[in-house]
């Protein structure tokens, strides 16, 4: 709770008034009086002499153009942006910066907000001015920033899709209408941001600017942080063959094509499609021409193709890599990533799960595996897919990346843009199934304050030094 401060509205003429002399720059309320430490709050500062003539300028940090509202604590002053268009002589409109958990007080042009310590000693004053000089402010003027007041981000789901995607995002939701009695006031949602980009509210329903818990980071593709990531879509390609001597104008049909993060690239039969022009909806490309390899599977659009055949119960995990779309139970879909959680009601039951990982830098990686109930992970170095190798497995249910040694694999070193071949394989009894696969990479430019994912490098630095006497040797000579 921030301090009581006493502004007086005296009825007399005396030399008090010295304090509401003309042009005087006076503060009589802020609100609200508690905000969260990430930013965001609204804070409306009401009072009188503020400024009002040079709101707008050419040079808009020209220290002469509107208002500068701080908050200063014990350790600390931290910036308020001030939104003039909101903000005249009687009332100043700022939304705070992070604030760290602390008290805060108000300064505006370099004036504190000065008010009268509330002790016992001036009980008596104070109830004397109530009754004589007709206190007409008992307002608090200061600001507390918690992590009580902070609205926070807990899931989201789901972690990716197309533009236009609904995300259900969840968490602890703050509000200036909560803990009020009128009806009429309803909650609300300001604004929301995805990307920079404001994302619409199908139920609005709050206000603040939020902390999310650093779980929900994941490193993109792009080698940045993110919490949900879009993609374009694919819906035709055509025509469907051409010349293995190349030059065929090649039209992909879809949807949110664009060159924003990086070039257009497009790849048939893994060599470069040359492009020839990008829209949101098409892009068209003249085919490479056709190199003899000995790749029998490419690496294609976003995803992985997750094939399961019911009913199966196969002794030896391993017998799964020789299945095939003939075998009775079988059924295909393309899923978004190697963390799934398969339907509740599905039991008795083998999938294979394969695509291409793509290293975003050269680096030393190792990967980890974890699911419900038995799983493996093969990985090809070649990128072939005829050479992938077991690397890592755990042959009991378990949630934890860490409960068995051979959940890890060995460190291996990888190349940036090159794409290397992955399967994986899951057995599931009953229950619910699951299956994680993780990898680890040696240099990051994150660290764990900035996504749980992080580890942060300790070093040890030691320090000898010798000490040895100074020798020095003097010459003296006389003259004769």
């Amino acid at each position: 709770m921030g301090h009581k401060c006493w502004h007086l509205h005296l009825s007399l003429i005396i030399s008090i008034l010295l304090w509401n002399s003309a042009g005087a720059q006076q503060i009589k309320s802020i609100t609200p009086n508690s905000g969260g430490i990430n930013g965001g709050t609204r804070l409306t500062i009401n009072g009188e002499g503020f400024a009002e003539v040079s709101q707008f300028g050419v040079n808009v940090d020209d220290p002469i153009n509107g208002n500068n509202v701080t908050l200063v604590s014990r350790t600390r002053s931290i910036p308020c942006d001030v939104e003039n268009d909101s903000s005249h002589s009687k009332q100043i409109v700022c939304y705070t910066r992070a604030l760290p958990e602390d008290h805060y007080d108000v300064s505006v042009n370099g004036t504190p907000v000065t008010c009268l310590p509330y002790q016992s000693t001036y009980k008596t004053i104070y109830s004397y001015l109530l009754k004589t000089w007709k206190l007409k402010y008992m307002l608090y003027t200061s600001l507390q920033s918690g992590y009580g007041s902070t609205p926070t981000i807990q899931s989201l789901s789901p972690h990716s899709g197309l533009p236009g995607t609904v995300v259900t995002i969840r968490g602890n939701i703050y509000t200036d209408v909560y803990g009020s009695n009128a009806e009429s006031q309803k909650p609300r949602f300001v604004r929301a941001y995805m990307g920079g980009m404001s994302c619409e509210l199908l139920k609005p329903n709050s206000e603040e600017k939020s902390l999310p818990d650093l779980e929900l980071f994941n490193v993109s593709s792009l080698n940045k942080l993110a919490m949900f990531q879009t993609y374009a879509e694919v819906t035709g390609v055509s025509p469907s063959e051409g010349s293995v001597l190349g030059g065929t104008s090649l039209t992909i049909q879809g949807r949110y094509f664009d060159k924003t993060n990086l070039p257009a690239v497009v790849l048939v039969g893994g060599q470069e499609c040359q492009i020839q022009n990008v829209s949101d909806e098409k892009i068209v490309c003249l085919t490479p021409g056709y190199e003899r390899t000995n790749m029998t599977v490419f690496p294609g659009s976003r995803g992985l193709r997750m094939e399961m055949w019911n009913n199966s119960d196969p002794i030896d995990l391993e017998d799964v890599l020789d299945y095939n779309a003939s075998m009775s139970g079988y059924s295909v879909q393309w899923v978004d990533s190697l963390s799934y959680v398969f339907p509740a009601e599905m039991n008795n039951f083998v999938a294979r799960l394969s695509g291409f990982f793509v290293p975003m830098e050269t680096d030393n990686y190792y990967f980890l595996i974890k699911g419900d109930y038995r799983c493996m992970l093969y990985f090809s170095l070649t990128g072939l897919s005829q050479d992938k190798v077991r690397i890592a497995y755990h042959d009991n249910s378990t949630y934890s990346f860490y409960d068995y040694t051979s959940q890890k694999s060995e460190i291996m070193r990888l190349k940036k843009g090159k794409p290397y071949y992955i399967e994986v394989l899951v057995q599931e009894y009953y229950d619910e199934a699951s299956v994680d696969v993780g990898f680890f990479k040696e240099i990051s430019t994150f660290t764990y304050n900035q996504t749980k994912e992080a580890i942060n490098e300790k070093q040890q630095i030691n320090a000898s030094y010798d000490v040895l006497p100074e020798k020095q040797v003097r010459e003296h000579t006389e003259a004769l």
